[in-house]
This record gives structure tokens, C-alpha cells and sequence, in this order.
């Protein structure tokens, strides 16, 4: 039998920016662009035992490169990983689930959101501290997980 154990923990998000955002970063950066907009809140002098970060929808959308987000998720994974014991790294969730997504631009974002899952989970392996979970591992996509848009999630989506 599977002990269960309520959780609280605080959690703390940024909506829309790509990896690198204008900016926004958790110390004093250059301009940048997008995931070091969801980095900027993350950055503490307070160790935690877990830290997550999810990001990629904007960076799929804007066309980053694997190579521009290999750059920044590494950047951001070993600063995460100097004030959390953990650091969790979700994938992006596929395109062609989305109810507002016409079925070939879905398929052709889906192949770009594997490109970048797929640095992502080598960045996680190259880091004893990062753990990468594929995003159909930690949710399945149906249409109760979508807001009245067909794109972003619904409040039964976040909650999940």
C-alpha cells in the first residue's frame, strides 16, 4: 500500500516570455529574450529541496533554436542547481494535442518541441542533480485540459 502525504509548497510563475526574456533573469543579465523570464523568480538565496521549471511553449513558438535553448537551459539548470538539491525539468507539451491547432502546424510545432525536449533531457543527464520528464509522462492531454481559447490551460489543467 502507497503511503500518501499532503504537500504545500510555494510556486511562483511567469506567463508568455520564450527562454530568453527582455531582461528578466535572476541576477543582473544582458537583454535576453525568454526561459530566464521563468528563471528570474526561481533565483533565491534560500536552498529548497526541489525546484521545477517548465518552459518551451514560447521558445517552440518563437523559433528558438536547439542550440539557443540548450544555452539557456543549461545556464539556468546550474544556477537552479546552486540553490536547490533537485532541479526538475518538464517537456513541452505536444502541439497536435491542442484543440486550437490546425493538424499541420500542430504536427510541424510537435517536431520542434521534440527537438528541444530531446537537449533538454540530454542537458538533465549530464546533471546528477536535473531530472528531464517528458511532458505525456506527467499528463495526459484531453480536452478538459484546455481553456475556452483551445490553446492555454484550463484551471483543471493547472491544477493538474
Amino acid at each position: 500500500m502507497t503511503k500518501v502525504f499532503p504537500a504545500r509548497w510555494p510556486a511562483s510563475s511567469r506567463d508568455g516570455p520564450a527562454a530568453r526574456s527582455n531582461g528578466l533573469w535572476w541576477g543582473s543579465p544582458p537583454p535576453l529574450h525568454g526561459a530566464f523570464a521563468t528563471a528570474s523568480f526561481l533565483g533565491s538565496a534560500r536552498t529548497s529541496p526541489l525546484r521545477w521549471f517548465l518552459a518551451g511553449v514560447n521558445d517552440v513558438l518563437t523559433r528558438r533554436t536547439p542550440q539557443e535553448w540548450g544555452d539557456d537551459l543549461t545556464a539556468i539548470v546550474e544556477e537552479v542547481t546552486g540553490c536547490a538539491e533537485r532541479v526538475g525539468v518538464t517537456g513541452i507539451p505536444p502541439f497536435d494535442a491542442f484543440l486550437a491547432m490546425p493538424s499541420v502546424l500542430g504536427r510541424y510545432l510537435t517536431e520542434r518541441a521534440a527537438a528541444l525536449d530531446e537537449v533538454s533531457r540530454r542537458i538533465c543527464e549530464a546533471q546528477p542533480r536535473a531530472t528531464w520528464i517528458g511532458a505525456p509522462a506527467l499528463l495526459p492531454v484531453g480536452p478538459e485540459l484546455f481553456a475556452r481559447d483551445h490553446f492555454h490551460p484550463s484551471a483543471f489543467g493547472y491544477r493538474r
